[in-house]
Protein backbone atom coordinates (compact mmCIF):
# COMPACT_ATOMS: atom_id res chain seq x y z
CA UNK A 1 0.00 0.00 0.00
CA UNK A 2 1.46 3.31 -1.08
CA UNK A 3 1.29 5.48 2.04
CA UNK A 4 1.78 8.63 -0.02
CA UNK A 5 -1.79 8.12 -1.29
CA UNK A 6 -3.24 8.73 2.17
CA UNK A 7 -0.64 11.01 3.70
CA UNK A 8 0.48 14.57 3.16
CA UNK A 9 3.00 16.70 5.02
CA UNK A 10 0.23 18.87 6.49
CA UNK A 11 -1.06 15.79 8.32
CA UNK A 12 2.21 15.35 10.22
CA UNK A 13 2.57 17.11 13.54
CA UNK A 14 5.66 17.39 15.73
CA UNK A 15 5.91 18.50 19.36
CA UNK A 16 2.20 17.80 19.78
CA UNK A 17 1.03 18.28 23.34
CA UNK A 18 -1.41 15.93 25.04
CA UNK A 19 -1.50 14.61 28.57
CA UNK A 20 -3.33 11.33 27.91
CA UNK A 21 -4.33 8.91 25.18
CA UNK A 22 -7.95 10.08 25.26
CA UNK A 23 -6.98 13.77 25.15
CA UNK A 24 -4.66 13.06 22.24
CA UNK A 25 -7.30 11.13 20.28
CA UNK A 26 -9.95 13.77 20.91
CA UNK A 27 -7.62 16.57 19.73
CA UNK A 28 -6.68 14.60 16.62
CA UNK A 29 -10.32 13.83 15.79
CA UNK A 30 -11.07 17.57 16.05
CA UNK A 31 -8.11 18.30 13.79
CA UNK A 32 -9.32 15.78 11.20
CA UNK A 33 -12.69 17.54 11.28
CA UNK A 34 -11.07 20.95 10.72
CA UNK A 35 -9.05 19.47 7.84
CA UNK A 36 -12.27 18.23 6.22
CA UNK A 37 -11.26 14.57 6.44
CA UNK A 38 -14.17 13.63 8.73
CA UNK A 39 -17.67 15.07 8.81
CA UNK A 40 -18.05 14.52 12.55
CA UNK A 41 -15.18 14.46 15.00
CA UNK A 42 -17.40 12.92 17.68
CA UNK A 43 -18.59 10.05 15.48
CA UNK A 44 -15.07 9.32 14.29
CA UNK A 45 -13.68 9.50 17.84
CA UNK A 46 -16.32 6.98 18.97
CA UNK A 47 -15.08 4.50 16.34
CA UNK A 48 -11.46 4.97 17.45
CA UNK A 49 -12.29 4.57 21.14
CA UNK A 50 -14.39 1.47 20.39
CA UNK A 51 -11.37 -0.03 18.63
CA UNK A 52 -9.13 0.87 21.58
CA UNK A 53 -11.51 -1.02 23.90
CA UNK A 54 -10.98 -4.22 21.88
CA UNK A 55 -7.22 -4.18 22.42
CA UNK A 56 -4.42 -1.70 22.64
CA UNK A 57 -3.06 -0.07 19.51
CA UNK A 58 0.22 0.65 21.30
CA UNK A 59 2.34 -1.76 19.26
CA UNK A 60 5.63 -1.20 21.09
CA UNK A 61 8.82 0.72 20.34
CA UNK A 62 7.04 3.93 21.47
CA UNK A 63 4.51 3.65 18.61
CA UNK A 64 0.71 3.50 18.51
CA UNK A 65 -1.48 2.92 15.47
CA UNK A 66 -5.01 3.84 16.54
CA UNK A 67 -7.65 3.59 13.83
CA UNK A 68 -11.32 3.99 13.27
CA UNK A 69 -13.67 2.97 10.48
CA UNK A 70 -16.64 5.28 10.32
CA UNK A 71 -19.30 6.79 8.07
CA UNK A 72 -17.93 10.15 9.21
CA UNK A 73 -14.69 9.56 7.26
CA UNK A 74 -14.86 11.27 3.86
CA UNK A 75 -11.53 9.96 2.57
CA UNK A 76 -9.24 7.31 4.05
CA UNK A 77 -6.33 9.22 5.55
CA UNK A 78 -3.46 9.01 7.99
CA UNK A 79 -2.27 11.63 10.43
CA UNK A 80 1.12 11.18 12.08
CA UNK A 81 1.93 12.78 15.40
CA UNK A 82 5.17 12.98 17.31
CA UNK A 83 4.25 14.05 20.82
CA UNK A 84 6.36 16.41 22.88
CA UNK A 85 6.13 14.23 25.99
CA UNK A 86 5.52 10.47 25.81
CA UNK A 87 1.97 9.31 26.60
CA UNK A 88 0.88 6.18 28.46
CA UNK A 89 -0.99 4.09 25.86
CA UNK A 90 -1.23 0.71 27.60
CA UNK A 91 1.24 -0.51 24.98
CA UNK A 92 2.13 -4.14 24.49
CA UNK A 93 5.66 -3.47 25.77
CA UNK A 94 4.32 -1.30 28.64
CA UNK A 95 6.36 1.70 27.40
CA UNK A 96 4.83 5.12 26.72
CA UNK A 97 4.17 6.26 23.16
CA UNK A 98 6.04 9.00 21.33
CA UNK A 99 4.82 8.45 17.73
CA UNK A 100 1.18 8.00 16.70
CA UNK A 101 -0.18 6.96 13.32
CA UNK A 102 -3.94 7.67 13.41
CA UNK A 103 -5.82 6.03 10.54
CA UNK A 104 -9.23 7.32 9.47
CA UNK A 105 -10.91 4.68 7.33
CA UNK A 106 -14.03 5.11 5.22
CA UNK A 107 -16.93 2.91 6.31
CA UNK A 108 -17.68 2.01 2.70
CA UNK A 109 -14.13 0.70 2.14
CA UNK A 110 -14.66 -2.69 0.50
CA UNK A 111 -10.99 -3.30 -0.35
CA UNK A 112 -9.73 -3.71 3.22
CA UNK A 113 -7.54 -0.67 2.65
CA UNK A 114 -6.95 -0.28 6.38
CA UNK A 115 -5.59 -3.82 6.61
CA UNK A 116 -3.20 -3.07 3.74
CA UNK A 117 -2.12 0.16 5.44
CA UNK A 118 -1.65 -1.60 8.79
CA UNK A 119 0.36 -4.32 7.07
CA UNK A 120 2.59 -1.78 5.32
CA UNK A 121 3.16 0.17 8.54
CA UNK A 122 3.79 -2.98 10.57
CA UNK A 123 6.37 -4.14 8.04
CA UNK A 124 8.19 -0.82 8.07
CA UNK A 125 8.05 -0.48 11.85
CA UNK A 126 9.77 -3.83 12.39
CA UNK A 127 12.99 -2.16 11.24
CA UNK A 128 14.56 -0.73 14.41
CA UNK A 129 16.85 1.62 12.47
CA UNK A 130 13.86 3.04 10.64
CA UNK A 131 11.91 3.48 13.89
CA UNK A 132 14.90 5.26 15.43
CA UNK A 133 15.04 7.55 12.41
CA UNK A 134 11.38 8.46 12.87
CA UNK A 135 11.75 8.99 16.61
CA UNK A 136 14.83 11.17 16.08
CA UNK A 137 13.10 13.30 13.43
CA UNK A 138 12.40 16.86 14.50
CA UNK A 139 10.37 18.15 11.54
CA UNK A 140 7.38 16.92 9.57
CA UNK A 141 9.53 16.97 6.44
CA UNK A 142 12.01 14.54 8.03
CA UNK A 143 9.21 12.17 9.05
CA UNK A 144 7.51 12.34 5.64
CA UNK A 145 10.76 11.83 3.75
CA UNK A 146 11.76 8.91 5.97
CA UNK A 147 8.42 7.18 5.41
CA UNK A 148 8.32 7.72 1.67
CA UNK A 149 11.98 6.85 1.09
CA UNK A 150 11.67 3.71 3.21
CA UNK A 151 8.59 2.64 1.30
CA UNK A 152 10.31 3.24 -2.04
CA UNK A 153 13.30 1.18 -0.89
CA UNK A 154 10.99 -1.70 0.07
CA UNK A 155 9.29 -1.55 -3.35
CA UNK A 156 12.66 -1.55 -5.13
CA UNK A 157 13.79 -4.59 -3.10
CA UNK A 158 10.82 -6.54 -4.43
CA UNK A 159 12.11 -6.10 -7.97
CA UNK A 160 15.74 -7.02 -7.29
Amino acid sequence: MDLSLILNKEAILVDFEAKSKNECLQSLAELLYKMGIVSSDKEFLQSVLAREEQSTTGVGQQIAIPHGKSQAVKKTSCIIVKVKDAIDWDSLDKKPVKLIFLLAIEEKDQNDTHLKILSTLAGQLMDEAFVSKLLDSTTKEEIYDALILNEQAEIEEQFI
